[in-house]
């Protein structure tokens, strides 16, 4: 069934507020090769033939953007076009060397010239006495490098392509003989990297638009780096970031430790650290995974910066339409599919157009991408059965009868006896559609996915040398996600019918002006703005289950309506698991960077500053949350079918929050050429995150220390008293001091003025030729905690009222009466620790690398991180274990489990990889690593969700000491494209016979380690996350492991009450990963300068089952008992099944 979103328009703004060469000799000043390269008639410098009717195209282009936007016209136009586009003049490179005679002596003042073969733009610079030249912050793409000086031939060398961050050593040696002489070779900077530590990977264009991808983002080559791997299950907050894939964690850090730039601007949405919005496969020239250790201009994040380079115009008109189709026809069953393949169909369509708008001076590129989804997602629940519903338990422990405390007649109960409320319930809850009680609903709801995307962009040459260019990109995401808030969990958190809608626009707006203020003087000026605004909606919007049915204390405001949560433990939950968000979010960047090349010295230093506003609004528990133990009968759904939850959870208040804060980056980076075989990589950085502060001053903290709420004032004013919680003093129960009373700022946490980060690295050539090269380094990264996370605040008093009310073993209190007093029940909490600290890394390498030839590389090397101050988020207020009530027993008597963060955890990582690489010739591209890795940590955070990352017990963080829930053994990942050679050149045959490429990925990967929990307190602290005991390794041989049993479920038993589990965290490995994905090309020339492509791409080719995480909760009553529920150990999921992709694509 089509679902449309509820969510309207008007929650999202817009707009917004050596060279080893091979030379040719001429006595003109170039000798050209057969090439579309012109020479300019007023210039010296090289510029792309001119194409013909640039206006039409535009016009074209035009009418296609405005057509495509139309989502019930959307084109199926043609897809993949690979746009010959060269350069975006934005993100930058470094080409440097020395220039030296026959007999080895260096060559001081010669005029050392690089031009942009795409567009004309040049940069000249000289060397200095000890023949050294350096050309910083160029744009990256293809180049000419021109060596003049006075006694010598000129040379030139073309075709130097440069990539991000690149630092090019080009050496050149001159022959004597007059100027006008010319030498002219074809080349390309050394693979080996001889003049940096860093760990990282360029992902060039080719690789982007010819390898095969599944879902086509660009964010999955990423995968391709060492040491990257997906985050189990996908993470959380996806559709809140809208990008809807994979979410990655690099070499150790956490998911939410990464940061993206695009063009040099923040594309980082600050709510989960996620990506903000995913450029189009055809619009990205490259991109750089920069893993570890690299300059000291980046950080703010601790773990990997993923930069992308967006395509810009040249002096050609070049540009690509494009459709890629799937649909269900062609692909396999799932494993766990139903015998009818359920429904899958996509579309993604779109084109790219770029070109020049006045020929060496102004250029212009954009493009647009829609996607259209509608995909079956099987899944396995575990539901009752209608004899259950009918209270019939034959067949199970006897149930007892609260109202007299025997055991039911006949196991059954009374139909009359059964709540209301409950019926109502149980007729939206599917029924079962399988035979047995584990795993007996198998259902393929529909996800549905609209995004709409495009990017424009105008680059300027400003005189002779400076450059300016701006750009406007636009993410818009409409989503249904049929399982709510999770949106790869294979293991869902509620049956279908509970889903969520998701909108999400991005908008992000960058300049950025290169000045040449001397040939070794070059400075960068950037603005970049990010908007992310949005939220999401429960399913069941504008349903008012809980004022139908007589649920008091539940909202009954419009957007909080929908069906309350039922939890019982033993069955799926069930009810509206999501709770709505909107939140409008604005980063406002400025930075400025200045470099100074001069002989053997490269010095770079900036300052950014950035302005963060942060607006959301969360409603948590409105619609009632009721939880079902078997406190009163002895069987959870025996006391759902009374009425009688164990616990239930509401809320009174609002959440909305403005929040707004600074931060302050400065660096100074020199990379010293110390000796002829030996740089020096020498940073500083220090990063300020001021600490948030609520414009209106609500904004609450609990200070543990000395008993007291703290709330936030200005100038004496507080937020207004008529707008807390009623009776929040009383609740309370602790005197309430304003911020100033306390002495301290309003943002109620101090800040950490001592983030300075040192950054050090050396490259060592091993031998003359420059071929076998010894780096390493060290450095500390700080990382900002995700903007969600500190706005937990924002449900405390006396503010908002979260709160936890209890049901009487004596008195039943019924499940419509359990929230009647917005006066009882225990308040919740969530604090954050008052002196919390920034969290950081310490990012090592020792790496050796081997170029044979010009276009073969080995690296081995050894890579380390250490996490210290990292950011957790735990229970606090929890007494010790033991008998008796919990209250009573707690630090504040009168508040429930509250949830206090904090930076006490930390991570270990060691990594071995090994990798190789070949460069593009002769048709083979290939690039290959393997992984070898261990990660441990106190708390993977939200790097999983197949984990609970809660505390088993909240006051021994040590005890949580495990394997990182995205901790990969072993890794391997290759990945190849290969232009096959033509058969035959006889032009009939040659059509059919020659324009043939393929490709490939394989990743070979280890399981990922998860945890079992239990679902009942047995520690009697009044939170849930206990671990039962283990009484041997639980890991079945490979050879035993079956869907139907991955563990041994027997090793499980029930730990004594009143004490914890002995059970670790993560001690269990899931299954592992093989895939192979293939693509085969077939391009059809239409003249010199066009062509059509056909793609066939296959996901999983060869159909190997990727099984998911297997069902880790189980329950039991007696001590030493096997820990049990009726899908323990089982697994319910796989991952897609073997897919094939079409596509057709016109490239001119």
């Amino acid at each position: 069934m089509s679902r449309s979103s509820p969510l309207s328009d008007s929650c999202i703004l817009w707009p917004p507020g050596s060279c080893s060469l091979s030379s040719r000799r001429s006595n003109s000043s170039f000798r050209r090769k057969s090439t579309p390269h012109e020479k300019h008639p007023s210039s010296s410098q090289y510029t792309l033939k001119k194409g013909g009717q640039p206006m039409r195209r535009i016009g074209l282009a035009v009418a296609l953007s405005l057509f495509s936007l139309d989502p019930l016209h959307a084109p199926g136009a043609p897809r993949d076009l690979e746009a010959r586009v060269e350069t975006p003049q934005t993100t930058t490179a470094t080409i440097f060397g020395t220039i030296r005679d026959p007999a080895g002596a260096v060559v001081p003042n010669a005029q050392v010239t690089a031009v942009n073969e795409a567009t004309g733009v040049s940069r000249t610079t000289r060397t200095g006495p000890s023949g050294d030249y350096a050309l910083p912050l160029l744009p990256i793409g293809r180049y000419t490098l021109t060596i003049e000086a006075s006694g010598f031939k000129k040379k030139t060398i073309e075709g130097i392509i440069l990539e991000i961050d690149q630092k090019a050593r080009l050496d050149v040696d001159l022959e004597p003989g007059e100027i006008v002489e010319a030498i002219t070779v074809v080349g390309a900077a050394p693979l080996v990297r001889t003049e940096t530590a860093e760990i990282g990977e360029v992902i060039e264009n080719k690789r982007i638009v010819e390898l095969p991808l599944n879902g086509r983002l660009f964010l999955q080559l990423a995968q391709l780096t060492p040491g990257v791997t997906e985050s189990p299950r996908g993470g959380f907050g996806q559709q809140l970031s809208g990008v809807t894939g994979p979410r990655i964690t690099v070499m150790g850090a956490r998911e939410s430790d990464n940061s993206f730039t695009l063009d040099g601007v923040t594309v980082m949405d600050r709510f989960y650290n996620t990506l903000s919005l995913s450029p189009a496969i055809d619009a990205i020239q490259e991109f750089k995974v920069q893993s570890n250790l690299y300059s000291a201009e980046l950080g703010a994040q601790g773990g990997a910066h993923i930069n992308i380079a967006l395509k810009s115009g040249t002096n050609e008109w070049h540009g690509t339409i494009y459709e890629f189709l799937r649909n269900d026809a062609l692909d396999a069953r799932n494993f766990f599919d139903p015998q009818k393949k359920p429904e899958f169909k996509q579309n993604q369509f779109g084109w790219t157009l770029g070109g020049p708008i006045r020929r060496d001076r102004t250029f212009a590129f954009g493009n647009y991408e829609g996607l259209r989804l509608a995909k079956a997602l099987t899944r396995t629940f575990t539901v009752p059965t209608s004899q259950l519903r009918a209270g019939d338990f034959t067949g199970f422990a006897p149930i007892r009868d609260p109202q007299t405390g025997q055991p039911f007649p006949g196991n059954r109960i009374p139909p009359e006896r059964i709540h209301p409320v409950s019926r109502a319930l149980l007729e939206l809850l599917p029924l079962p559609n399988r035979p047995g009680s584990a795993g007996n609903l198998v259902a393929s709801p529909l996800q549905r996915n609209r995004t709409d995307q495009f990017n424009l962009r105008m680059d300027q040459r400003l005189g002779a040398q400076d450059v300016f260019f701006g750009r406007y990109s636009f993410y818009d995401v409409d989503l249904y996600e049929p399982f709510g808030f999770v949106q790869f969990a294979t293991s869902p958190l509620s049956v279908p019918g509970f889903g969520q809608f998701v909108r999400f626009r991005a908008q992000n707006v960058a300049l950025n002006y290169t000045k040449v203020f001397a040939p070794e003087l070059v400075g960068e000026f950037r603005f970049g703005f990010l908007r992310t605004a949005g939220g999401q909606v429960q399913e069941n919007v504008g349903n008012n289950f809980g004022e139908r049915f007589g649920i008091k204390g539940t909202s009954r405001l419009p957007r909080q309506t929908g069906i309350p949560r039922i939890v019982t433990g033993i069955f799926n939950t069930w009810g509206d698991v999501t709770f709505p968000i909107t939140r409008r979010d604005n980063d406002f960047q400025y930075d400025v960077n200045l470099s100074y090349a001069r002989t053997r010295h490269t010095v770079k230093v900036g300052l950014q500053y950035k302005r963060l506003q942060f607006n959301p609004d969360v409603d948590s528990s409105a619609r009632g949350q009721f939880t079902f133990t078997g406190m009163f009968t002895g069987n959870p759904f025996a006391d759902f079918l009374l009425g009688l939850p164990q616990s239930a959870i509401g809320s009174i208040g609002s959440r909305l929050v403005y929040l707004r804060g600074n931060e302050w980056h400065a660096y100074l980076q020199e990379d010293w050429k110390a000796t002829p075989r030996l740089t020096l990589n020498i940073g500083i950085r220090y990063d300020y995150f001021s600490p948030l502060a609520e414009k209106r001053n609500r904004w609450a903290n609990l200070d543990i220390r000395n008993r007291r709420l703290i709330i936030a004032s200005q100038n004496g004013k507080t937020f207004p008293r008529e707008l807390w919680v009623p009776g929040a003093e009383d609740l309370a129960r602790i005197p309430i001091v304003t911020s100033e009373e306390a002495g301290i700022t309003r943002a109620l946490y101090a800040r950490d003025l001592n983030n300075w980060a040192p950054r050090f690295g050396f490259a060592y050539a091993l031998t003359a030729d420059r071929k076998t090269v010894l780096r390493g380094g060290y450095g500390i990264f700080y990382n900002q905690i995700t903007f969600n996370a500190i706005s937990l605040r924002s449900a405390a008093l006396p503010f908002f009222k979260n709160i936890t009310a209890f049901n009487s073993a004596t008195t039943p209190i019924p499940i419509t009466e359990i929230l009647a007093d917005p006066r009882a029940g225990v308040p919740s909490w969530s604090s954050q620790d008052m002196h919390m600290r920034t969290p950081y890394y310490q990012q090592w390498n020792l790496s050796l690398q081997r170029s044979i030839g010009t276009d073969l590389l080995f690296e081995t090397a050894y890579v380390g991180s250490k996490g210290t101050k990292l950011y957790t988020n735990n229970f606090f207020n929890v007494p010790s274990p033991g008998p008796g009530p919990i209250a009573p027993r707690r630090l504040f008597p009168q508040f429930g489990p509250g949830s206090l963060q904090t930076t006490e955890a930390t991570s270990h990582y060691h990594g071995l990889v090994l990798r190789s690489e070949k460069r593009l010739s002769r048709g083979l591209m290939l690039m290959a690593n393997y992984t070898f890795s261990k990660c441990i940590d106190l708390d993977s955070l939200a790097a999983s969700v197949v984990s609970t990352n809660l505390d088993q017990d909240p006051r021994n963080k040590r005890a949580e000491r495990a394997l990182c829930n995205h901790d990969a053994r072993h890794r391997f990942v290759l990945s190849t494209t290969y232009d096959l050679p033509s058969l035959t050149q006889r032009p009939g045959l040659s059509v059919l016979l020659g324009g043939w490429q393929i490709g490939g990925i394989i990743t070979l990967q280890s399981g990922q380690p998860f945890t079992v929990n239990i679902t009942s307190d047995r520690a009697n602290i009044g939170v849930l996350n206990q671990r039962p005991n283990v009484l041997r390794n639980p890991n079945l041989p490979s050879s035993e492991r079956r869907p139907e049993r991955w563990f041994d479920i027997t090793a499980f038993v029930l730990q004594p009450p009143f004490t914890f589990g002995n059970a670790g965290r993560n001690i269990l490995t899931a299954p592992g990963t093989k895939l192979v994905d293939l693509s085969l090309l077939k391009n059809f020339a239409l003249g010199e300068k066009q062509k059509i492509q056909f793609r066939t791409e296959i996901f999983n080719a060869f159909n190997h089952v990727n099984f998911d995480y297997p069902e880790r909760f189980c329950a039991g009553t007696e001590t030493g008992a096997p820990c049990q529920a009726a899908a323990f150990g089982r697994i319910l999921a796989a991952r897609d099944a073997r897919i094939l992709q079409f596509a057709v694509k016109y490239i001119f």
